[in-house]
């Protein structure tokens, strides 16, 4: 992303550690998403099963804090200003710079990827984490390669 993720929009696809819960603890995606935080990009997160309270509550704890009583949890999160979870992965998607998948719920496979290309900013990246890409469509074969 040339050599920089600063100042721009990274759409985060699944908060949870694996589909079909809504359990974030020990979710490789905390940090994911703080480390792209340090690097002050913007995220729009979507996680059908997770709400903007419990990521915001996640990325406001330190490392291992989930394993300690909910009465010792911070009771209110801190708002986390870069970071917005939205209702939708094409919401999520819209006018962003790069796409993470990180969970591999299965409306992720059956998205218009093109779609959501064709709303991103450009140049455009997607990272498949979950790798639940199909092989690749013939409209993404005729593009040009960045080298």
């Amino acid at each position: 992303m040339f050599n920089t993720v600063s100042g721009k929009k990274v759409a985060i696809l699944g908060f949870t550690f694996k589909k079909d819960t809504g359990d974030t603890r020990e979710t490789p995606a905390i940090d994911v998403c703080k480390g792209l935080l340090g690097d002050k990009s913007k995220l729009s997160i979507y996680d059908p099963q997770v709400n903007e309270d419990q990521i915001q509550r996640d990325l406001a704890m330190n490392k291992f804090d989930w394993d300690h009583p909910l009465h010792l949890q911070p009771v209110s999160p801190t708002n986390v200003k870069q970071v917005s979870a939205v209702w939708g992965a094409y919401t999520a998607t819209k006018d962003a710079h790069a796409v993470y998948i990180h969970t591999e719920w299965d409306e992720f496979k059956n998205l218009d990827y093109k779609k959501i290309y064709d709303n991103m900013q450009k140049p455009a990246f997607i990272f498949d984490g979950r790798k639940i890409g199909k092989p690749l469509d013939a409209w993404l074969r005729a593009m040009p390669t960045v080298v």
